[in-house]
């Protein structure tokens, strides 16, 4: 291989018109067809005898020993001479294969060997004809032997060959050998030494170290058919080109990137600012709300304040509409709280405003920047806003739930009794009623709880219960009968008899005796006289039945008596008859007379006494009744009377009675016995007490009675015959 010595480098102008006769002359070449071998009817040169012998071996093979010989040494043995360009043409040895580093291989780039070209691919001739500027191969396909990002071959950097022009030096390539620049400053076949493996014609080096025809490098430092060369790749080392512009360093494009991110920043930031202010503006001047703005949970954007305000209020009255709290009493009362109820629709009116207000404000306070934050955070944080407690007035729930209170109230009535001696049982007990109250303050809280919420519902009023003061129970406890006691009325006994008996009873029945009170029987029943309705009938009278006014009316007094005592009552004055009565046992009986022989007893109970006195019948049988009502005895003792005979006097010898007024007998030697006689008796009365089980608890001696001895009644006549 031989080195042509460079002439002078052309002037721009020229370097430029060679560039563009160049390209010219590349798009006439005809694009050559892959994968068939570039056929020449020229003659190859003759070869050297190391290339004759490259020549014998395969292409691999002929590549490693070529590369294993030193540079000097193979340039110096394989220099051709120099011929024209017009006899010059290309014998590579068959085949092709990569040029590969002892890593990795070169990426983008196929070295062939050889006249066999693939698309897309890199060949490698053996020599430029002469006034040839560009290297042979596939149209449009740069030609680099070094990889696009420099890395190292197994014999080192490989600096590309370059095109020259015609007239030019250039380098001579011997078939199947290969030009080395050597990376490190090696010298090449000529003796000059390329410090960066980068030489161009002209002597120029470029901003990447690839020499052009021109002298101009390229960017990407890849040569191309028309000269470009690819930078060396093992190490880079500085170096200043005679003539051409300054390799260009990475700083600058870290520089363009950095300037053109800071402008894309600040374009962005304009456009951004730019579609917020025109947003902010936007919606000012249609004079509607921003997008997120809620009040009462509906979104106002688009609307104007009136329509927003026409529009909630028009909701928050027909909710209103529908709010309603009933309350109840039963399945016959039933009320109603509405809005109208509560005159809150003027305050609504008031509140739905204000509310608007400050929607409508949201964005529009402060600073465009205050208002471009306060817009900017509604896209992620809404702002709800809500209508404030209308004003409610409570003056028509307190006059509904004073009326309620009305129908519902109803007051607690006590148990009575009443006292009718007609009946069979005179104590008649009228059941307690028990009383109802509302509580309207504690309803009115309850009210007013959902009032405040605004939450319907429906309210049970259930009154509280007042009780009465007085129960039955307490009554039927406090009221028993104290004491009944009955006599037979004889069969014989007259009508008038009977009559006074009823006359006697009637006045002490239905009598309420006052606790304390004194009873005196004389004047209760007053004299028997015929002005006080009493008749004339059989009655004793010391010791001797006769005819009298008010006869039978001591079978009332004696009735009585055997009452007050079993009632418990004390007994002030009592007396029995002269003689035994057949309506009761002796030491029972009690006597009274106009004349100052009384039945007098003090109710002695503490409470009031109740009085039942009739005769009762029971077909042709009839029988004097007195019962007595009142409080029951504290130890609920029961108390009788227990008469006992303790003398027997008899029957006094018979003296007849001169029957002066010839009532009986008229002459003296008649005898009419008028009555037998009786025996008399002494008695000896004792109170008996019992208690509520029946016992005996004491026996008390009360009285003696004596019944004097009856004499036989006889009379005799008084007139002789």
């Amino acid at each position: 291989m031989a080195y042509r010595e460079q002439e002078t480098a052309p002037a721009p102008r020229r370097r430029r018109a060679d560039a563009r006769r160049a390209q010219q002359q590349q798009q006439q070449r005809p694009m050559m067809e892959t994968p068939r071998r570039v056929q020449s009817t020229r003659q190859p040169a003759p070869a050297s005898g190391r290339a004759q012998a490259y020549a014998s071996l395969p292409p691999k093979a002929a590549f490693a020993q070529a590369v294993q010989t030193p540079p000097r040494e193979r340039f110096a043995q394989e220099r051709p001479t120099a011929r024209s360009a017009a006899s010059y043409e290309p014998s590579m040895p068959s085949g092709y294969g990569p040029v590969t580093d002892k890593k990795r291989p070169v990426r983008g780039v196929d070295v062939s060997y050889g006249s066999t070209v693939r698309p897309g691919k890199a060949a490698l001739f053996q020599d430029v004809s002469a006034g040839e500027k560009e290297r042979r191969g596939a149209p449009g396909v740069s030609y680099a032997l070094a990889a696009a990002r420099e890395r190292s071959t197994p014999s080192g950097s490989y600096a590309p060959l370059r095109g020259t022009a015609a007239g030019k030096k250039e380098w001579a390539i011997v078939p199947g050998s290969y030009a080395i620049a050597a990376a490190k400053g090696r010298s090449t076949p000529s003796g000059r030494s390329a410090p960066s493996g980068r030489g161009t014609p002209s002597g120029r080096g470029t901003p990447s170290g690839r020499g052009t025809p021109s002298g101009r490098g390229t960017p990407s430092g890849r040569g191309t058919p028309s000269g470009r060369f690819a930078r060396p790749a093992e190490k880079r080392e500085k170096h200043t080109a005679p003539r051409g512009r300054r390799p260009r360093r990475p700083r600058r494009t870290l520089l363009t990137i950095l300037l053109l991110i800071v402008f894309a920043l600040i374009s962005t930031a304009g456009i951004v600012c730019y579609t917020a202010y025109s947003e902010i503006m936007d919606v000012r001047e249609r004079g509607t709300f921003y997008r997120g703005v809620y009040v009462n949970g509906y979104e106002l954007y688009g609307a104007t304040p009136q329509e927003a305000y026409d529009f909630v209020l028009s909701n928050a009255r027909a909710e209103l509409s529908n709010w309603s709290v009933t309350l109840t009493y039963g399945d016959d009362y039933s009320w109603s709280i509405t809005a109208d109820t509560l005159d809150i629709s003027a305050s609504l009116e008031n509140v739905v405003a204000e509310a608007i207000n400050e929607a409508y404000a949201i964005g529009r306070v402060g600073t465009i920047i205050d208002a471009y934050d306060e817009v900017f955070a509604l896209k992620h944080e809404p702002r709800y806003i809500y209508t404030s407690e209308v004003t409610k007035s409570d003056a028509h729930i307190d006059a509904l739930l004073n009326e309620i209170k009305t129908t519902v109230d109803v007051q607690a009535q006590d148990a009575v009794w009443e006292f009718m001696p007609e009946r069979q049982n005179p104590i008649v007990v009228t059941e307690e009623t028990y009383g109802k109250s509302l509580d309207i303050v504690a309803l009115k809280e309850e009210v007013m709880r959902l009032v405040n919420d605004m939450e319907p519902g429906t309210i049970e009023i259930v009154p509280d219960v007042v009780e009465p003061a007085i129960v039955a129970e307490d009554i039927t406890s406090s009221i028993v009968q104290l004491s009944s006691y009955s006599t037979p009325i004889n069969k014989s006994s007259t009508d008038e008899r009977n009559l006074n008996i009823e006359r006697g009873c009637n006045a002490f029945n239905g009598k309420v005796i006052k606790a304390g009170a004194k009873v005196s029987f004389n004047d209760w029943v007053g004299k028997r006289t015929e002005g006080n309705g009493f008749y004339q009938a059989l009655e004793i009278v010391n010791g001797e039945y006769e005819m009298g006014w008010g006869g039978g009316i001591c079978q009332v007094s004696s009735t009585l008596y055997n009452a007050v005592i079993q009632a418990g009552m004390e007994v002030n004055s009592r007396r029995n008859h002269g003689l035994p009565v057949n309506y009761m046992d002796m030491g029972l009986d009690a006597t009274v007379a106009d004349r100052g022989i009384d039945l007098v007893f003090t109710n002695n109970t503490g409470a009031d006494v109740y009085c039942v006195a009739r005769v009762e019948s029971s077909g042709n049988n009839k029988t004097c009744l007195f019962e007595f009502y009142g409080r029951p005895d504290p130890n609920g003792y029961t108390y009788s009377l227990l008469p006992e005979i303790i003398e027997v006097i008899p029957i006094p010898e018979t003296t007849p009675i001169p029957d002066k007024e010839a009532k009986y007998v008229i002459y003296t030697d008649q005898i009419k016995e008028v009555s037998e006689g009786s025996e008399g008796y002494k008695v000896r009365v004792y109170l008996v007490t019992k208690d509520s089980n029946g016992n005996v608890v004491s026996t008390k001696e009360l009285y003696t009675d004596t019944y004097k001895a009856v004499t036989p009644k006889v009379y005799v006549g008084v007139t002789e015959r």
